[in-house]
């Protein structure tokens, strides 16, 4: 049977326009830059005694599985990521669930993200610049900006401004990634001035002049809440394994792409690696700073205390109607008198996650191309109907998606808890990437001696594709333990659980109704799995 008949068409109608620069900027921004400032609260209030600069260095753990993705990536360099690796090594089954999980819990941050953005970086940025300034109004505005609906409305506006992105094609996303990078960059450079030119000592004086508590005795409540001056390792570890290497997911998304990049060796290895490097720097450069800047043993005493005895918080610090993290975007009332630069901190957190959450997105509306273009779901999802050479269908099926999660994330407070622990389903997908990788060679030995020499490099005589499916196996079941942690202490239920577990049952429903649907057409779905899709 010709290439022609097994697949839906002859190519599949993406072009190679994304270059080494613009895959790099786009791994760097996803899935948020500066979610480093939100973490730098939530991590050492339910880990205490971690560190999150020294807990960066985790971040190396991901490096082995970029390796993967490029390796993969260059084998097979085609739009779909683990998708393709999967169902083509593997079995078709597990490589829908593999993507599905991974392209689910991206959409799902695409959706209840929004709400970061409005609340973190909008509203907080006007309530800092009404506690500095003493402007009543300016809080009260940010209460309002609070209201579930107000969130909703404003989410839904960005999304479908999102949706305009998308259908304007693959450059227009490339070159907001751009924009992201550069806020991202800003922030870190608006709290090195402040704490070269404000310091420590104009931060205390001013918390103790405007939030209606002391610096001291924020200390001391801190302590008294459960905060830990000092490292715990157990602690430190689960923290990073948990939040910051969240932080990196999404990074490899220049392989879901890959039909789509210019020189694909070069470009997927800059991405891919370079991508890590950036976020390295700029999180350990932000939280270093914003430690440097109000205190460790003082950021963490208000972590602990928003977690475990929010009515402790100072009073200029309680919002009326979501729960008061103690943010940098909040905090930067107290560590500089400017409103230029308070509002200006704000936006780089807007505009950077805004970005983050449209980069999100976009690797699963290929994903979802590719499943259609293997005919698993309706294929009118593979079409190409705009002049930007975009899959309208697609685009509208995630965006909807997305739509559904910003709903739930801020009506549901029970969702709002589950969605952390979606992490869970990424690396279910990663275990199985690994397993993939490991047998690739051998289970698909003429994809294997088809590829570029890159590919077929060995180690004492075993394959490094394998040796990296080996360390992203042994790495995704480390993590998979680590994030239990709260689980195995009684710390978060169970039925959180239930979200992971829908992202395994629905793709295998999906395939098995796909598989039975074609055997009546007579069309062997088996046959185009045996073979890479067109370009």
């Amino acid at each position: 049977m010709a290439t022609q008949d097994v697949f839906i068409r002859k190519s599949s109608g993406l072009t190679r326009q994304i270059s080494a620069r613009d895959a790099l900027m786009y791994c760097a921004m996803n899935p948020g830059l500066l979610y480093a400032l939100v973490y730098i609260v939530w991590a050492p209030a339910f880990f205490p005694g971690a560190h999150m600069g020294i807990g960066v260095l985790f971040v190396l753990l991901i490096f082995p599985i970029a390796g993967l993705y490029w390796y993969f990536s260059v084998a097979m360099p085609r739009s779909g990521g683990e998708y393709i690796y999967v169902s083509r090594t593997l079995h078709p089954a597990l490589g829908l669930l593999s993507s599905f999980a991974i392209s689910i819990t991206a959409v799902s941050w695409t959706g209840q993200i929004q709400d970061w953005w409005i609340r973190w970086g909008l509203a907080d940025a006007i309530r800092a610049v009404g506690i500095s300034g003493g402007n009543d109004g300016l809080i009260s505005l940010a209460n309002s900006l609070d209201r579930p609906i107000v969130r909703f409305l404003i989410g839904t506006g960005a999304l479908l401004l999102t949706l305009w992105l998308f259908v304007l094609g693959t450059r227009a996303m490339m070159r907001v990634s751009y924009w992201a990078v550069a806020f991202a960059w800003l922030a870190v450079l608006i709290l090195g001035m402040i704490l070269v030119f404000e310091g420590r000592d104009t931060f205390v004086q001013r918390f103790n002049e405007l939030s209606g508590a002391e610096y001291e005795q924020i200390l001391q409540a801190g302590k008294e809440a459960g905060a830990v001056f000092g490292i715990t390792f157990l602690n430190l570890m689960y923290a990073a394994v948990t939040y910051i290497n969240l932080n990196t997911l999404g990074q490899t998304f220049s392989a879901n792409l890959a039909g789509e990049i210019r020189g694909v060796a070069r470009s997927q290895a800059l991405a891919l690696f370079g991508s890590l490097a950036m976020q390295m720097a700029i999180w350990f450069a932000l939280y270093m700073l914003v430690y440097g800047i109000v205190g460790t043993n003082f950021m963490h005493s208000l972590d602990a205390i928003w977690a475990n005895a929010p009515e402790k918080l100072p009073p200029a610090m309680q919002h009326e109607f979501t729960s008061s993290e103690p943010v940098p975007m909040l905090l930067v009332a107290f560590m500089t008198g400017n409103p230029i630069l308070q509002l200006l901190f704000g936006l780089c957190f807007i505009v950077a996650t805004w970005v983050s959450l449209a980069g999100l997105g976009f690797a699963p509306i290929r994903n979802v191309f590719a499943w259609a273009f293997d005919r698993l779901i309706p294929t009118a999802f593979a079409d190409i109907k705009t002049r930007y050479r975009a899959p309208l269908w697609a685009i509208i099926a995630v965006i909807a998606a997305a739509e559904i999660f910003l709903w739930l994330g801020i009506y549901s407070p029970a969702y709002s808890e589950a969605i952390l622990y979606t992490i869970a389903s990424w690396f279910i997908a990663w275990i199985i990437l690994g397993i993939a990788g490991i047998v690739f060679p051998y289970r698909r030995r003429e994809l294997f001696e088809a590829s570029p020499p890159a590919v077929q490099r060995r180690i004492a005589g075993i394959p490094v594709i394998s040796i990296l499916g080996f360390a992203t196996l042994a790495i995704s079941i480390f993590t998979e333990w680590a994030v239990a942690q709260p689980f195995f202490t009684g710390g978060a239920s169970p039925l959180q659980y239930v979200t992971v577990a829908a992202m395994v049952v629905v793709p295998i429903v999906i395939y098995v109704i796909a598989h039975f649907y074609h055997q009546s057409k007579g069309i062997p779905l088996s046959l185009q799995f045996s073979q890479v899709p067109p370009e």
